[in-house]
């Protein structure tokens, strides 16, 4: 049996799918009718009663075993019982693939309609709150307004401290009341 299992039971158990009555009528009906049985006689009851399949201990070998009346039948039988084994463990296998398949298919049907669900509440709740864009195109633009205000702050703080370096430079000689330290406290205050 080729396969990565090597466990005594997973073995045993493909013995006896070898010698179900599926793989032996099909083996059967994969050979010319037998000479030794009379014609009402069943082929595929024959063959059940004269084959045998048990697992070897401690290998991966099943022993196949034919107990009738005509040996070469008989090794015909068995060998076209691998080839039957060999056919339902691989229908069996695509079986299970296509079920697994059709499954996911499904699954993945499922979650395309949950996602359009999804998104469709997603227009519907932007229309209702009047948002226009994404999450990210909104972080984008608030970005660019705190960038914006930063860059006028520090323009702010800039010319406050000039007017203030200005003022300082006219010391105690510039009269209080002159009309240009008057204008440039008052820029001073609006730059504040």
């Amino acid at each position: 049996v080729d396969t990565d299992s090597g466990s005594s039971a997973f073995i045993a158990t493909q013995a006896e799918v070898m010698q179900s009555p599926t793989v032996v009528a099909a083996a059967v009906a994969s050979l010319p009718p037998p000479t030794h049985l009379a014609p009402e006689a069943s082929a595929v009851e024959d063959a059940l009663d004269s084959i045998h399949a048990s697992a070897i201990s401690g290998t991966r070998v099943i022993a196949l075993g034919y107990l009738g009346e005509d040996a070469n039948y008989g090794a015909a039988l068995l060998s076209a019982m691998v080839g039957a084994y060999v056919n339902e463990v691989r229908d069996s296998t695509l079986s299970g693939q296509e079920k697994f398949q059709s499954s996911k298919d499904t699954e993945l049907d499922e979650l395309f309609t949950e996602i359009s669900s999804h998104e469709t509440r997603l227009k519907e709740l932007r229309l209702e709150n009047e948002i226009v864009g994404s999450a990210d195109e909104a972080a984008a633009v608030q970005a660019a307004q705190l960038s914006d205000h930063v860059q006028a702050l520090s323009e702010a703080r800039n010319r406050r401290i000039e007017l203030e370096s200005r003022l300082a430079a006219g010391g105690a000689t510039v009269n209080q009341d002159d009309p240009a330290r008057a204008a440039l406290k008052e820029e001073l205050r609006q730059a504040r």
